[in-house]
């Protein structure tokens, strides 16, 4: 896997690790047609399951807190396509 990829998952789970939550409770979800639709991948944080989203785009990846607890954050996006970002800040 790319360590580009990797470097960037780590710094989108940063801020929730440090809010408390564990990264055994994490899943990140993806596209099936992501090169990354795999059943985990390592972080330095350790194992991040991986689970395919039937309904995500190709595109579009974020992790979730499952089951979601309270405080914390508990889902961020970690991509999603340039379009759908401008057309959010034209808004």
């Amino acid at each position: 896997m790319n360590e580009r990829v990797i470097a960037y998952i780590e710094y989108k789970l940063r801020p929730m690790l440090k809010s408390g939550k564990h990264i055994g409770r994490l899943v990140l979800y993806v596209s099936r047609q992501a090169d990354i639709a795999e059943d985990h991948i390592i972080t330095k944080f350790g194992r991040l399951r991986v689970a395919v989203g039937e309904y995500i785009p190709k595109g579009y990846a974020y992790i979730l807190e499952q089951p979601l607890s309270k405080g914390g954050l508990g889902f961020v996006w970690v991509t999603h396509p340039p379009q759908a970002i401008k057309e959010q800040s034209s808004s």
